[in-house]
């Protein structure tokens, strides 16, 4: 076995506030390995938003466990920390979004300038670029921690891929899908598409609670478990991992589905409506929050997903609704079956002549019938300046935005 790190002692949290401040990590919190030299490795990061600290106090929780005892450790874990300066400073970000910028033509520009030039998250986004580029080549998933501003429930958000769904399925918490859709430049469809890995998010709960931290490591510790970095039923964490999900979860384990995202405008004066949680009903006409120019009211029924309860963030709240189970067998059937090579007989559809696997799809076309298709067979949308709608794969890596 081998270990590595220079700080996984354990930090205890304290009431309202989850660490001290500053909160200086390094890049690599740690890395431990098995004695197998090409056993299975799990990437794990944390606090990739500066005021979501549970991710780092969790992933030094778990390399101390394993420290102090590796029984069944046959791969490797490896964990890095996301925006170093804004977790210094307590802040969400300075300047970038860390989870908005894993894009091909910020990633293209970060990476040809001169270091003297890079500030604030460009030097995140640098540094952890080169760090995870060293890494990827030899990974089996990525499990991202976050945390949220308002109260709800742990869940995991994902890419839709086949891959995805069976990482995630281990974790007994709902599922959300389309919100990588919904933002642009996420780390986990960056990653899907540079490795390919499953890589999922997961969201723990409230930023400042203690169980949040608690959450977040066991989801590490039943990622272990699933990836096969820890042998099956090796460890007690493992089953007090899969039991603490299930009581905070209340046993909800269904998939959603994003179907609205309300974007916040830096003057719009955002404020969420006091008391909603995530996965709380919400009705068409609502109420849901206040700007300058009057109430933000629910465009459709449905289940509130992270309201935002901070000063920053471009997201004030999402919409979801869930997905019936059989929607999902037959999406994986049909995906299996490969059955994205007729697609293009159907109307208004032709393949792209420049992209492999992907398609042209005119603008009329784009809902309804045609878009359920797509999105059973794993599609989505990439941005383009063209009348004609560009549906690609989930997994490859997105096209510079031509808007």
């Amino acid at each position: 076995m081998t270990a590595s790190n220079k700080d996984i002692q354990q930090t205890a949290p304290c009431a309202g506030a989850l660490y001290p401040t500053p909160m200086r990590v390094p890049r690599l919190i740690g890395q431990i390995s098995g004695p197998q030299v090409d056993g299975p490795t799990l990437l794990c990061l944390g606090g990739i938003h500066g005021n979501e600290p549970s991710g780092v106090l969790a992933q030094k929780r778990v390399l101390a466990s394993l420290q102090q005892d590796s029984t069944g450790l046959v791969g490797q874990l490896i964990c890095f920390s996301g925006n170093r300066s804004a977790l210094a400073d307590n802040v969400r970000h300075h300047r970038l979004d860390m989870n908005r910028v894993w894009r091909s033509e910020i990633l293209e520009r970060v990476r040809g300038m001169d270091a003297a030039d890079l500030r604030d998250e460009e030097i995140e986004l640098f540094e952890l670029d080169a760090a995870l580029a060293d890494v990827l080549g030899e990974a089996d998933g990525l499990l991202d921690l976050h945390s949220t501003s308002g109260p709800g429930k742990p869940f995991v958000t994902m890419d839709d891929t086949l891959q995805n769904r069976a990482f995630a399925s281990a974790l007994p918490v709902p599922r959300v899908l389309g919100l990588q859709e919904a933002v642009e430049g996420t780390l986990t469809s960056f990653v899907i598409a540079t490795a390919p890995i499953p890589a999922i998010g997961f969201e723990s709960g409230p930023h400042t609670e203690e169980s949040t931290v608690d959450h977040a490591a066991a989801a590490i510790w039943l990622a272990l478990e699933t990836l096969g970095v820890l042998t099956r039923g090796s460890r007690t964490e493992i089953a007090d991992a899969r039991a603490l999900l299930t009581r905070s979860s209340g046993g909800l384990t269904s998939v959603v589905e994003v179907r609205y995202r309300h974007a916040v405008q830096t003057d719009a004066g955002f404020k969420m409506e006091p008391n909603f949680h995530s996965f709380q009903k919400v009705t068409r006409g609502q109420i849901l929050a206040l700007e300058r120019n009057g109430p933000v009211k629910s465009p459709v029924d449905g289940l509130m997903l992270m309201p935002r309860y901070q000063p920053v963030g471009s997201d004030g709240f999402f919409l979801v609704r869930k997905v019936h189970p059989a929607w999902l067998g037959l999406s994986a059937w049909l995906r299996r079956l490969r059955a994205e090579r007729w697609v293009h007989l159907m109307p208004g559809v032709r393949r792209h002549p420049e992209h492999s696997g992907s398609f042209l799809v005119k603008g009329e076309q784009t809902r309804g019938f045609v878009q359920q298709v797509f999105q059973l067979l794993g599609y989505c949308r990439e941005p383009t300046a063209s009348c004609q709608t560009v549906m690609a794969p989930r997994g490859r890596f997105p096209q510079a935005n031509s808007n």
